[in-house]
């Protein structure tokens, strides 16, 4: 019983800590939908609730219909729904599949194995959560109910373990690591050469790390330095108020997450204009940010993210297909990548308060429904995400 209380502990750690690298800013308003567009029946004064007036279609999906009488499913998702805009807005991506798939969702803001039991016994058909172990893989096969995760990077090892138990279905994720590269890129293009790092404390989250590492390895090959390193337990703020007073000679921060004190620490220690800062995640502040120059670069977009992991949930449910059928490799999507005030108009209009994809280009991807898809086409569809892959699907 001990063990157990200490695994519920590290999950729940570690689930606080992977969601906070997806953005805690709080929901702003959206813009305001058109006279002739109804407002969902579930929508709200938070913006993420709303959603914009952006649509989006393709080419193959142009035509396409849901077969009739689909069976009803009940899914449970475990998580953080609630709090930041990403959170709400992924909430809310998902209940506008409800209608046309025949499913209904029931959230809960944890992701403890106990919950996952709790969601079994209660009678779900699936499960879609950003968290995963081996001891939650035991209970959904005790259940017999599938796993979908999402937005949660896994070593080779643990994932070759999960593809052991038949209800893993695969993760669909970005590669912080490859956010970490672009941030470096981004820094040295614009200048920087003496650049701090504030991090994670070392061992929580692999992803963290990843992000931390990729940069450094990248921008130290591209010829920057690195003057300072911190990795203190969320102290991004304190770690930059120490770096501005103990390396002046530094042009450049790159922080693992992005928060309120971080701005703050910017903006009170005269980094603004005198220093660049690249980051992963959004939120407003990054608008002014981006305008004035001092932001470079921030990876974000994980809007969809679930969506496509519902697809792939969705396959198993209908006829049990696998999507994924290699489930010891993680999907990789594609980041946003945010350089510029240009870039963040963009990302505000096409996809901050987007599904990114409508209910019909989710339909595509169920090989029940759709026998002539692939896993390929799955793949180059996370591969090839971009605000401009979304501009040139949205209508209206």
């Amino acid at each position: 019983m001990k063990a157990k209380k200490v695994l519920c502990l590290v999950l729940a750690l570690a689930m606080v800590l992977a969601l906070a690298a997806c953005g805690e800013a709080p929901a702003p308003a959206a813009p305001a939908a058109p006279a002739s567009q109804d407002a969902p029946a579930n929508s709200s004064e938070t913006g993420s609730d709303i959603g914009t007036a952006v649509s989006t279609t393709s080419e193959e999906t142009k035509g396409f219909e849901f077969p009739s009488d689909l069976p009803e499913f009940k899914i449970g998702c475990l998580g953080v729904f609630s709090g930041s805009e990403l959170y709400i807005q992924w909430k809310n991506n998902l209940q506008s599949l409800e209608e046309k798939f025949n499913v209904s969702f029931q959230f809960v803001d944890s992701q403890t194995p106990d919950d996952v039991e709790n969601m079994c016994i209660a009678g779900v058909n699936g499960i879609l959560m950003q968290g995963c172990s081996e001891s939650i893989l035991q209970i959904t096969e005790k259940y017999n109910v599938p796993l979908a995760v999402y937005c949660m990077q896994f070593s080779d090892e643990e994932l070759a373990t999960f593809s052991k138990y038949k209800t893993f279905l695969g993760v669909v994720t970005e590669e912080d690591g490859l956010g970490g590269i672009a941030a470096a890129e981004a820094m040295f293009d614009a200048g920087c050469r003496n650049v701090a790092v504030a991090g994670l404390t070392r061992g929580i989250a692999l992803n963290i790390d990843s992000r931390c590492d990729k940069f450094m390895e990248r921008f130290t090959e591209l010829g920057g330095n690195i003057v300072a390193e911190d990795y203190t337990l969320m102290a991004f703020a304190d770690s930059i108020s120490s770096f501005a007073a103990a390396y002046p000679e530094m042009d450049g921060v790159f922080s693992a997450f992005l928060n309120e004190g971080v701005f703050q620490a910017f903006t009170t220690e005269g980094l603004v204009g005198n220093a660049k800062l690249a980051s992963f995640d959004f939120t407003e502040n990054c608008v002014e940010f981006l305008n004035n120059g001092t932001m470079v670069y921030t990876a974000c977009g994980q809007q969809g993210t679930i969506m496509a992991a519902f697809a792939v949930l969705y396959n198993y449910l209908y006829d049990g297909t696998y999507l994924i059928s290699d489930r010891s490799s993680m999907v990789v999507r594609s980041w946003i990548n945010l350089c510029n005030a240009e870039d963040a108009a963009d990302f505000n209009e096409y996809i901050r308060f987007s599904t990114v994809y409508s209910p019909e280009e989710i339909g595509y991807m169920i090989i029940g429904f759709n026998p002539d898809y692939s896993f390929e086409q799955f793949q180059e569809a996370q591969t090839n995400y971009s605000i401009a892959e979304v501009k040139a699907r949205s209508i209206g």
